[in-house]
């Protein structure tokens, strides 16, 4: 269960067809019209957006113009990109990490950018400069039923840019894919075995590639859509 001092608070089966979306990173819209294509391609109304590793936090703002009763959870282990969402945050915003164990870990360099913190086990890095050792949570324990801001997660979206910890987390949130409380993801993967890892652990799970956005030449996105 997450400490609640370390939250910020504001207020029938159908034909899947795989396109892909080459999306430039030089564009510096690329990631509300990334979050736009995603929000006209939904099979639901999301309830939930859960926002792992929300950066500058341009995703959700395009989900909360489209549905501005959705509640939002960011999770945002860096600290520089967690002060700089307090201030706009619509929603509970948690310094902690997101995995598929709960613990402690070293986050590499925090401060370097607001989009390129790693995961790393407590012994790596140890000595390393910028180093800064974060809470590491599962999305099933997020929330709890004695938590006095508990409310049934459930229609829920999860859009998760972690630097290759994205399985760990799925491997985190069994109880609420298997509960239905999630309902799609965007997940970054990479191109090879981790794409094929992560396209087996969803099929696994009733989810449904629908498409896939190119950010580079290495890694992209690819949404996911529970067709259950």
């Amino acid at each position: 269960m997450v400490s609640m001092s370390r939250i910020v608070r504001r207020r029938g089966r159908r034909r899947v067809v795989r396109r892909s979306s080459r999306l430039s990173p030089a564009m510096d819209g690329y990631v509300p019209l990334q979050a736009a294509e995603i929000v006209s391609k939904l099979n639901f109304t999301p309830r939930w957006f859960i926002d792992c590793g929300p950066g500058d936090g341009r995703e959700f703002d395009v989900f909360k113009e489209r549905w501005p009763d959705l509640y939002v959870i960011g999770i945002e282990p860096s600290i520089s990109a967690f002060t700089s969402l307090q201030s706009r945050f619509p929603g509970i915003l948690l310094n902690v990490a997101v995995s598929g164990r709960e613990g402690r870990v070293r986050l590499l360099n925090p401060t370097s950018s607001l989009n390129a913190s790693i995961i790393r086990s407590p012994d790596d890095y140890s000595g390393a400069d910028g180093c800064q050792c974060v809470t590491l949570q599962t999305l099933d324990r997020i929330y709890g039923p004695n938590d006095a801001e508990y409310r049934r997660i459930e229609n829920a979206f999860v859009w998760a840019d972690i630097e290759g910890s994205e399985l760990a987390m799925l491997d985190g949130a069994k109880e609420m894919i298997k509960n239905r409380q999630i309902r799609g993801f965007n997940l970054e993967v990479h191109d090879g075995e981790n794409e094929q890892r992560t396209d087996t652990v969803m099929t696994g799970y009733g989810f449904s590639k629908i498409m896939s956005y190119q950010r580079n030449g290495f890694h992209h996105d690819n949404l996911y859509l529970d067709m259950r």
